[in-house]
């Protein structure tokens, strides 16, 4: 899949505020010394998108763009090159194979950089992975939903899930998953290519959903169908302000909020099933 790069040109303060905007479409963003840089499957873009944003942000500073089509066989070096290992909590590293390997630590994620997001870098991902360490998740059933490279069910798996299903609708993420679920050595996880359809008349104990905010609305009544009593729903992939809305769909579910948290201007809510 190709992607396409835009190079924003603009303060530090706005960056916040462009991931804010971008995030229901673009899959990444990085911050770089001229201010942000941000990716999109080159299918989904939309250089309309883009003026309008910019043009929101006119009254917050001078703020400019460039584009460069990233073609498949660059992306994965791109994200090899910028890949460095992340330490959630103190118990989990994630890295890849070309990192040297800590012993001292409890938990090692083994992570192949490519176009499948989802490296422990991003709020949202960390936010997920943090709230499963508080969790006891032994002997349970979990979907990772929305799986990118698979990482939160292959951590599911480290801390004592007894099995896991990981989909995603993406060609490319359901083959990185299965490799990292097999450099792992991480026998108890199924890896699907497909959607929400999938889970359809299963039921698990805790649900992984880091997707985005119009994925997560469009498809909560068919977590809350998949989930069994008692059982827990982690949902990630929106901003902060986002908050209240994600709660009331949760509440129209039943759902009873445990825990929410924020990192970047980012959120993540676990929900209960009573």
């Amino acid at each position: 899949m190709d992607y396409i790069e835009i190079s924003f040109h603009n303060s530090p303060g706005q960056n916040e505020l462009l991931i804010a905007l971008l995030s229901d479409d673009f899959e990444s963003f990085e911050e770089t010394d001229q201010g942000l840089n941000a990716y999109v499957p080159a299918k989904n873009f939309s250089e309309n998108k883009i003026k309008e944003v910019i043009e929101r942000l006119r009254k917050t500073g001078n703020i400019s763009y460039s584009q460069t089509l990233i073609k498949d066989r660059n992306w994965n070096a791109l994200w090899e090159s910028n890949f460095e290992p992340v330490l959630i909590g103190s118990e989990v590293l994630v890295r890849a194979p070309f990192h040297p390997a800590n012993p001292g630590i409890k938990y090692e994620v083994i992570i192949e950089p490519k176009m499948s997001f989802g490296t422990g870098h991003h709020a949202t991902t960390s936010l997920v992975m943090e709230e499963m360490l508080r969790m006891n998740m032994q002997a349970t059933s979990v979907l990772d939903m929305g799986c990118g490279s698979g990482i939160l069910a292959i951590l599911a798996d480290k801390i004592g899930a007894k099995s896991s299903v990981a989909i995603d609708v993406e060609e490319w993420a359901f083959n990185n998953a299965q490799e990292n679920c097999r450099r792992n050595q991480s026998q108890h996880i199924i890896v699907q290519k497909g959607d929400v359809t999938l889970i359809q008349g299963k039921a698990f104990d805790v649900i992984l959903a880091n997707i985005n905010r119009n994925i997560l609305l469009q498809d909560m009544t068919e977590y809350v169908a998949a989930l069994k009593k008692n059982g827990h729903l982690l949902i990630s992939g929106f901003i902060a302000e986002d908050v209240p809305r994600m709660i009331e769909a949760g509440g129209k579910q039943k759902l009873i909020m445990n825990h929410h948290a924020e990192k970047n201007n980012w959120a993540m809510i676990h929900f209960c099933k009573g």
